[in-house]
């Protein structure tokens, strides 16, 4: 039996490391280069947009941080509130939310986008409600079907929000 060493240093995928570092990189470079020139025109600074993606990283980056230390077992009790309170952000852009470019997406004057949130929260919830079903997941009334109605509203509601108006 291997006995695991307490250490403070996680066992990390460094590739995995490697190719977000490198894409987040590239990312920046790309939102540089093309919007050196809007940057000065709008707003008199070259680097506005840089480093409003620089910034976003960085919380980005504390925010992974602090995820890492959360268990994942903590968030099978955070599911299906997590999985309600999107549901209803996403039903709640439809009525209030901020029409930009023919579609109405934000939340909060364009600070919150209900549909990237839904991304994360589909995914916590799902894993979790499949993870209960266990074999019963096979039978096509109880595994399939509810399975399908809930990622079809999810998807629905997205595509309501983005349609032209």
């Amino acid at each position: 039996m291997i006995e695991r060493k307490n250490n403070t240093i996680p066992n990390m995928d460094y590739l995995l490391l490697l190719g977000v570092a490198a894409l987040n990189i590239i990312g920046l470079m790309m939102i540089y280069s093309t919007t050196f020139y809007l940057g000065f025109q709008l707003h008199e600074n070259p680097n506005y947009f840089f480093v409003r993606q620089l910034v976003w990283l960085s919380i980005g980056i504390v925010v992974l941080m602090v995820m890492t230390k959360v268990e994942y077992h903590t968030w099978l009790k955070y599911s299906i509130p997590l999985m309600a309170g999107t549901l209803l952000m996403l039903g709640i852009v439809l009525f209030v939310g901020s029409d930009t470019f023919g579609g109405r997406r934000w939340l909060f004057g364009g600070s919150v986008q209900p549909s990237e949130i839904a991304k994360l929260t589909v995914i916590i919830y799902l894993a979790n409600w499949l993870a209960s079903k266990n074999e019963k997941i096979k039978d096509i009334t109880y595994g399939l079907a509810p399975f399908a109605v809930l990622i079809g509203i999810v998807i629905s509601l997205v595509v309501q929000s983005i349609s032209d108006r």
